[in-house]
């Protein structure tokens, strides 16, 4: 997420889409691994979102993707 992130925003904001995350996580893209792929997807930002590292963009996307402000938790 962070080598997708614009470093010159005042809140960097992942905006890659589900499939690169899936990719990092070693799935492939074919069909089988959908479902599984996307449920990894799932979870990984449920724990990211639960430690505070990443947080859901509140503004409205100009394309479908989802976008997540990335973050770095306080003491």
């Amino acid at each position: 997420m962070a080598w997708q992130a614009h470093d010159s925003d005042d809140q960097p904001v992942y905006f890659g889409g589900w499939e690169r995350l899936a990719e990092s996580l070693g799935y492939g893209l074919e069909p089988k691994a959908g479902t599984a792929a996307q449920r990894a997807v799932t979870r990984a930002l449920a724990e990211l979102t639960a430690q505070g590292f990443v947080a859901t963009d509140k503004t409205k996307p100009r394309h479908h993707k989802r976008r997540y402000e990335l973050r770095i938790p306080g003491p």
